[in-house]
């Protein structure tokens, strides 16, 4: 049996110009199904330029049984082109979905696009997805296998909830079964994904991780983590994405993985993490350890300067200037600071969310990004505001990228979040000290993409321009 996984072409509007990365997940899954005798390739589509012509192309030199695609919301309308340009090509294909949009929206995937969606993985798939492939070589039925919906006589199903798994009894990624080997890169460098833990403690409630993974905190042991980036530097790695939603969740524990870093002499690697503020607060000789296992970009999710936005979305960040004290620290050794702010939240008026802007500036952020407000699917905050009719959009998924306005305020229109959003983005290069440290941190890579936008966006480069000097 031959089985192919593939990644969404996808991304965040913006990160494509900094980053491309390997979908860590798909090759997490490809090492489960080692022992069973099966043929895994996987397919990062974010490196292809014409991702349904290159799929197609290789659906035919492969020949899978098995197509396995995992999707965030924003990238189902496009995932689920895909999945239908693989049953056009041979109807016989079966098309399996999993991720964090299949996860928390199994029931109306299966009810309306079934097929060329087949089935479903909810939740984790290194347990359900081989139990998957084993019923489907011995044709058994579906029943037993945890987290798993299919359509069974034109009825949806939902088998439950699979346990949460233990990792340290999950395989080393495999690496070696992804089809497309180079490019992946962080601000030009060459770049893979490693797993640390999984799930965040927090119950913030514009978010959708703790539909995936629960309110736990799981941790890989360090001897694993150690070992896997060994192997992604064994790949070419020189920076690392720790794709941990929060690795300062447990402080002792970071500072015992930077100290292994540095004495299994791996920090001639450059690592971005994503950490949070109460967690730098509590170790302010954290940024220093962390700047000697080659930690170099750090990001936090500030949410909002407003503590009512604060107190609405059910973020347990700290809105005080000591903010400024954890960020300075960070950038003292030498760590670029990115934040991102949630703008678009119910009570936002314009001066409101300019008043996020001014925070940015007086915590002195190397990169802010403002963020718009999105409704996600189960997650508590799109409930609230569909019974407030403030979602605008409630079905076109692809602008849920965090980019578009979903939503509307009770004193701002879609519009007028948009123009409030590009207005920010003007702004946050006005500050001629910003772009000189980016370009002295990352000269090449940094002259490489203006040059690219010059020659091939010659319009919006011109506008972008004006902008910041309007």
């Amino acid at each position: 049996m031959k089985v192919l996984l593939v990644s969404s072409p996808k991304s965040v509007m913006g990160f494509d110009r900094v980053t491309k990365l390997p979908n860590l997940g798909l090759n997490s899954l490809a090492a489960s199904l080692k022992n069973l005798g099966v043929t895994v390739k996987v397919l990062d589509l974010v490196l292809v330029k014409n991702p349904g012509k290159y799929l197609t192309g290789f659906l035919a030199s492969f020949n899978p049984d098995v197509v396995g695609m995992s999707c965030m919301t924003f990238q189902y309308p496009d995932t689920l082109n895909l999945a239908k340009r693989v049953k056009a090509f041979n109807p016989e294909i079966k098309v399996i979905l999993g991720g964090y949009h299949p996860t928390v929206d199994a029931e109306t995937i299966l009810e309306h696009d079934h097929p060329p969606i087949d089935y479903v993985i909810r939740n984790e798939g290194e347990n359900t997805f081989p139990a998957f492939i084993e019923a489907l070589k011995k044709q058994k039925d579906f029943e037993s296998i945890p987290s798993f919906s299919y359509v069974d006589n034109g009825r949806v199903r939902h088998n439950p909830k699979g346990e949460l798994l233990p990792l340290q009894n999950l395989p080393m990624p495999d690496r070696s079964s992804r089809v497309i080997k180079d490019g992946f890169h962080i601000l030009g460098r060459k770049a893979d994904v490693v797993e640390t833990s999984r799930g965040c403690v927090n119950h913030c409630k514009f978010c959708s991780i703790k539909q995936m993974y629960g309110p736990k905190f799981r941790k890989y042991e360090l001897a694993r983590v150690i070992e896997d980036i060994k192997d992604a530097k064994a790949y070419s790695a020189e920076a690392i994405l720790f794709s941990d939603d929060n690795i300062t969740v447990d402080v002792r524990r970071m500072e015992t993985l930077c100290h292994a870093i540095i004495e299994h002499q791996l920090n001639d690697i450059s690592y971005a993490v994503q950490t949070s503020i109460p967690g730098l607060k509590k170790a302010p000789h954290l940024p220093e350890l962390m700047s000697k296992a080659g930690i170099d970009i750090c990001f936090m999710g500030i949410e909002n300067s407003v503590q009512n936005n604060l107190n609405y979305l059910d973020s347990k960040q700290i809105l005080t200037m000591d903010t400024r004290t954890i960020v300075q620290n960070l950038k003292k050794h030498g760590i670029t600071v990115i934040g991102s702010f949630i703008i678009g939240n119910p009570e936002d008026t314009r001066e409101m969310i300019y008043e996020n802007f001014k925070f940015a500036n007086a915590i002195d952020l190397d990169i802010p990004l403002f963020l718009i407000l999105t409704p996600f699917p189960k997650t508590e905050v799109r409930e609230e505001l569909l019974a407030e009719n403030l979602i605008t959009n409630t079905e076109d998924y692809a602008a849920y990228d965090l980019f578009h306005a979903n939503v509307r305020t009770r004193h701002l229109s879609v519009e007028e979040l948009e123009e409030i959003r590009d207005d920010l983005g003007f702004m946050i290069f006005k500050k001629p000290l910003r772009i000189l440290k980016l370009l002295k941190k990352y000269p090449g890579y940094s002259m490489k993409v203006l040059w690219e936008q010059v020659i091939t966006q010659p319009q919006e480069v011109l506008g972008y321009a004006k902008g910041m000097f309007k």
